[in-house]
């Protein structure tokens, strides 16, 4: 799958804009991590979109999710799925989604997933 979700976000249709599911930003993030920016960055994330919570471990340069919503994170991002693909993808500021925890770390987290360039 992450062949394909990267490839599929180079084609010209993609639209980041669009809207998505809880569970299609969680699997992105998974898809879109760049593991050299990632190796040496480990964390416990967690991830708030109204009811529905992730929980996320980086480590060794991957993205471990699991649906849950425990608490003793390192980092808590609470937003809707556009607003975390807005902040991850689209250059929105962090402090425009709800952060708690290390925000140094979450300053680091929202760097590792840089969209491939389009194909034309």
């Amino acid at each position: 799958i992450g062949k394909l979700g990267k490839c599929a976000a180079r084609t010209p249709l993609h639209d980041p804009t669009l809207p998505l599911s809880h569970a299609a930003i969680m699997m992105s993030l998974q898809t879109m991590i760049d593991v050299d920016r990632a190796r040496g960055i480990e964390g416990s994330f967690g991830f708030r979109f109204g009811e529905i919570g992730y929980s996320a471990t980086m480590r060794d340069g991957e993205l471990h999710v699991v649906r849950d919503v425990s608490d003793g994170h390192e980092v808590v991002m609470t937003t809707t799925p556009e607003g975390l693909a807005a902040v991850i993808y689209g250059g929105a500021p962090l402090d425009s989604i709800g952060i708690e925890g290390d925000i140094a770390l979450a300053r680091r987290f929202v760097t590792l997933f840089p969209l491939p360039d389009k194909v034309a």
